[in-house]
């Protein structure tokens, strides 16, 4: 019930007039599912991001545990091949009605509701998520991350020391979760493969 105020809310926040309010007081919908949906389709009209929408999504409702915001960086670099920014602004500004940042700045799905409903087989929308999809991208961006530059250890027996006390905020993530995302991974797939045989070398 909370919840369902909570996002009514948020959708107030976005009339400009009184009308508008009317509006989307008469549209609300009484199902949570509904709720979503309409999130969704809001959502799906930023065809600019929605790469980077599906993306923060995945990380958010498969990662074995909330990922940091520093975390969520590097992962997203990593999986899209870019730089993002400010990850905290775009999941604030592309993902804020599913999504939050609690003051740990621990990524968090707004309900467990809303994770069922993205992870749901039936659900028909651009961020629908697949879990065996999902878990195969982020094996691979964890793989991706043990087979860096980042975790190969110096040469020289000098640097060993200052090399282990460099901060690497995706390493715990990486190191003690790829395993978990590795077994619910959709087989086979070659990147995946390659990546993993990388690992294993």
């Amino acid at each position: 019930c909370f919840l369902w105020a909570k996002l009514v809310l948020d959708q107030l926040d976005f009339a400009q007039t009184q009308e508008d309010v009317n509006e989307t007081l008469e549209e609300v919908p009484t199902e949570m599912a509904d709720i979503y949906d309409r999130i969704l389709a809001d959502m799906e009209k930023n065809v600019k991001d929605m790469d980077l929408i599906r993306a923060i999504l995945s990380w958010a409702v498969c990662a074995a545990r909330n990922l940091t915001v520093g975390e969520l960086q590097i992962a997203l670099d990593l999986d899209l091949k870019k730089k993002i920014l400010n990850v905290q602004r775009s999941i604030e500004t592309l993902c804020g009605q599913l999504l939050w940042i609690d003051k740990y700045k621990s990524i968090q799905v707004i309900h467990s509701s809303a994770r069922d409903f993205l992870l749901d087989d039936s659900l028909m929308s651009e961020f629908a998520l697949r879990k065996e999809t999902c878990h195969t991208r982020l094996a691979i961006v964890c793989l991706q991350y043990l087979n860096s530059k980042e975790m190969r250890p110096p040469r020289s027996q000098f640097l060993i020391k200052e090399w282990q006390q460099m901060a690497r905020p995706f390493a715990d993530y990486a190191c003690t979760s790829f395993a978990e995302h590795l077994s619910s991974a959709s087989a086979p797939d070659e990147d995946l493969f390659l990546q993993f045989d990388l690992f294993l070398r």
